[in-house]
């Protein structure tokens, strides 16, 4: 099932240290069957979105709990075997679920992050949500200015450009048709074709790197 997990910019770096995103159990967003009732009259896309946006919400929720964060709502979209998925006590939202085990960045599809243009609405969303909880108006209004920005998609090779730092492009090819569990699962390779595609992983320069699964470096550029 394609899960929608709300992060921060500070969780998803913790997240891409520890090569999964935990801890479990946690709050994500899918299409649920609860959800296909609830919006009877959309396709799986227009579901799928409703998932994405319920969960670049609960982002505001986390920056709310962290007020050093950086203001851009982060969400990670991940696949997650069914049984792994249960029901979440959070009743808000008919798209809430409870991921019960940690996700393996190698399972995680892409990111959405917001443009750092986005992060005077996003704080000032941040600021509003209680009262929009408790009812107000003009607070819901803040609120949904900051679903007014789309989140800007991240494949998931691409998660750690969002971090300062020098970093190197990394070409590797791989050895056969096997996952590249280096970088720490950092990007999933089951889909390169061995012999033929080359895999582009960047990483920042100070970062160790294993190479395993690949049968060379084929290049090494500064990004």
């Amino acid at each position: 099932m394609r899960v929608y997990l709300p992060s921060t910019l500070p969780a998803l770096a913790a997240t891409l240290r520890a090569g999964e995103i935990g801890p479990a159990p946690a709050t994500g967003f899918a299409v649920t069957p609860a959800l296909r009732e609830w919006y009877a009259s959309g396709d799986l896309e227009e579901l799928e979105y409703v998932a994405l946006m319920e969960a670049a919400r609960a982002s505001l929720r986390l920056l709310a709990a962290d007020p050093g964060a950086p203001a851009r709502r982060v969400v990670l979209a991940g696949e997650v075997p069914d049984e792994q998925i249960g029901r979440s006590d959070d009743q808000v939202h008919p798209a809430a679920v409870l991921v019960l085990s940690p996700v393996p960045m190698a399972a995680v599809a892409a990111g959405h992050v917001d443009d750092p243009d986005a992060a005077d609405d996003v704080r000032a969303a941040v600021a509003a949500l209680v009262a929009a909880d408790d009812g107000d108006d003009d607070a819901r209004f803040t609120v949904d200015g900051a679903e007014g920005h789309e989140l800007l998609w991240y494949a998931t090779q691409e998660l750690y450009l969002l971090f300062p730092g020098p970093h190197l492009s990394i070409w590797a090819a791989l050895i056969d048709g096997r996952e590249a569990p280096h970088l720490q699962a950092l990007t999933a390779a089951h889909h390169l074709e061995p012999g033929g595609d080359v895999l582009q992983v960047p990483v920042r320069i100070d970062q160790a790197v294993a190479l395993r699964d690949l049968d060379e470096v084929v290049d090494v550029d500064p990004l």
